[in-house]
């Protein structure tokens, strides 16, 4: 039989949250705004690098080159903020006309630091120092490079084994060289012979997959002995080099090269600077190299060039310094995100050449800040660092579900569907931080039916606690299954744990305890409609076996109101009654009461 619910003002909930995070950086044009953050010991002719020597999660950064005392090589640590001081127990020697890169040799997750340059008794000196993870280096012994000055290195794995191998050029005791030099995996490297590189100077290099046969070959471009040279390496994956003949480039010393995905379609573009002239050379994917004509770009000598993202729109901006024929200049060109350039006007940048231009984060706010080294205008040597203040509003996605209803982290909405939603934040650097999340709110069915004095809870599945509305929605003691026959009378909810997701049920009132059904005789016992709003019902009932049938309406305690049918006899099987309701009958629960000679059954329906 079916009795009915009674709701009362009873109600909880225990929510639930879990989540995916995925963080892409992103941002929209913003203007770029390079302020000074911290000025060092200026030097020239040199070169810097950044990396985390200590392993405290931010980059330091090492600087060498020419001072007008001699030479200088300082190690900074920074603190994380972007404030650098100098480690005075760095082995280094202070070198100038000087080049260094850091790459981990070894293999041990931290920075080592190769060094060479002239040293303050005007010899040339090259030093590998290989570092114990804290930011503390000790010279290797015996290691196979020709120092050089007026030379550049860098580190690149050209072989394909995993490790990084290193390429040195520059003005040896022999004379102007270019060497390679494999590394077995452990830190020890050895001399490539019979490389077909030009022996140069007082240039640079850039290593990169120009080809896209994912290795990478190396563009050369300085003073070599036929005068000033530029040629492109192509690697056929096994370290071994071919010079690629027919390109576009133009020769220059006093130089810079660089390669970059300038118009965003993954191949590697070039800049090249030097003896007055700024080129750019487009890629068409497959090495082949051609000159851009009309960039716009100040033509240099003494030149730097650094390429980085300085708006956080999503393309790479330039940043060049150096001599135009009249000025030490130090530029800023924003990229339209294909390749075309404009100079960026209103930056108290310092003017300087004959240094160079690394960008790195050092204060941790996701941008790329500039440290320029060189000489001004005034002679005078410089050493200073950018912080990038461009406001970029970064992006991340989250995978979010809750229960019933989710707040955004900023506070601002609440949702109770599943939807995509955006939250906006506020960034390390004070910016927008655009939240998407992928919602999902689940929720937990807590219907309760009731046959007879047996109550079931529509969830399937899940766990289940059955309560004592009367007694303060305390627990049964071992009513944990889906269904539950109180022993009285009285009104009883369940706690339903499902998903993740807990919830309690309306407290149904269950009022026919001790009356007793013998229904046996009875069966598929229905009404139509439920609710009714006219004054007549259809029962429905099938009898197992010919049987007097009487109909009588009751309340919802059990208490007989009137006789709609008086006993008939009638045949086994499926019948049907339309019985006529008193015309006031209140709204509210009742039940019919079918006797089958002694069989007897209820069921529920509503009046309106």
């Amino acid at each position: 039989m079916k009795d009915h619910m009674q709701t009362l003002p009873i109600r909880s909930r225990v929510v639930h949250l879990s989540a995916l995070l995925f963080l892409s950086w992103t941002a929209s044009g913003q203007s770029i705004d390079l302020q000074l953050l911290q000025s060092f010991p200026g030097v020239h002719l040199g070169e810097q690098d950044f990396a985390d020597v200590d392993g405290d999660g931010d980059l330091d950064m090492v600087i060498t080159g020419a001072i007008l005392s001699g030479e200088l090589t300082a190690l900074y640590l920074n603190n994380g903020n972007g404030n650098f001081t100098v480690d005075p127990t760095a082995p280094f020697s202070d070198l100038g006309f000087s080049a260094l890169a850091f790459g981990d040799i070894d293999g041990d997750n931290d920075p080592d630091l190769l060094i060479s340059g002239r040293n303050t008794g005007t010899y040339r000196e090259i030093g590998l120092f290989e570092n114990d993870g804290n930011g503390t280096f000790s010279a290797v012994a015996n290691i196979p490079f020709e120092p050089v000055m007026h030379g550049y290195i860098g580190f690149a794995d050209v072989d394909g084994d995993n490790d990084l191998d290193v390429l040195i050029e520059g003005q040896a005791d022999s004379g102007r060289i270019t060497r390679l030099y494999l590394n077995d995996g452990g830190g020890t490297f050895g001399e490539v012979l019979g490389t077909p590189f030009v022996d140069v100077y007082q240039g640079a290099f850039d290593l990169k997959d120009v080809d896209g046969d994912l290795d990478l070959d190396v563009l050369i471009t300085a003073n070599s002995s036929n005068g000033n040279t530029v040629i492109l390496y192509a690697n056929d994956g096994n370290g071994n080099f071919t010079q690629v003949m027919g390109t576009p480039f133009v020769p220059v010393t006093q130089c810079f090269v660089e390669f970059a995905d300038i118009d965003g379609d993954l191949d590697q573009d070039v800049l090249i600077t030097g003896e007055l002239q700024t080129q750019l050379y487009e890629n068409d994917g497959a090495g082949n190299f051609s000159l851009i004509p009309g960039t716009g770009l100040i033509q240099l000598k003494q030149s730097a060039s650094a390429f980085f993202d300085a708006n956080g729109d999503g393309d790479l901006d330039l940043i060049l310094s150096g001599f135009d024929g009249t000025d030490r200049v130090t530029k800023v060109y924003e990229n339209n995100g294909s390749g075309q350039f404009t100079e960026v006007t209103g930056l108290s940048l310092v003017q300087v050449n004959n240094g160079k231009l690394t960008v790195a984060d050092v204060d941790g706010d996701g941008d790329r800040d500039v440290l320029i080294t060189g000489q001004n205008a005034s002679t005078t040597l410089e050493a200073r660092l950018y912080s990038n203040n461009a406001c970029i509003a970064t992006t991340a996605s989250l995978v979010q579900s809750a229960c019933y209803s989710y707040t955004v982290p900023s506070g601002n909405a609440t949702y109770f569907s599943s939807q995509l939603v955006t939250d906006t934040l506020t960034n390390m650097a004070g910016c927008d931080s655009i939240l998407t999340i992928d919602l999902t709110i689940d929720t937990v069915d807590v219907g309760i039916g009731i046959n007879g004095i047996t109550l079931t809870a529509d969830a399937m599945n899940a766990s289940y606690a059955w309560l004592d509305c009367d007694d303060g929605l305390s627990a049964i003691p071992g009513a944990t299954a889906q269904s539950f026959t109180p022993m009285q009378n009285g009104n009883y909810a369940v706690a339903i744990t499902q998903g993740g997701c807990t919830d309690t049920s309306a407290c149904m009132a269950v009022t026919t305890v001790g009356i007793v059904e013998q229904h046996a005789a009875i069966q598929e016992l229905t009404v139509f409609p439920d609710p009714v709003v006219v004054d007549e019902i259809d029962l429905r009932f099938d009898l197992q076996e010919a049987r007097p049938v009487s109909v009588a309406l009751h309340g919802s305690s059990g208490k007989r109101i009137a006789v709609l049918r008086s006993p008939v006899t009638m045949a086994a099987g499926g019948h049907r009654l339309r019985l006529q309701l008193p015309p006031d009958l209140a709204a509210g629960t009742y039940m019919l009461g079918v006797d089958a000679g002694g069989s007897v059954r209820f069921v529920t329906f509503r009046s309106l």
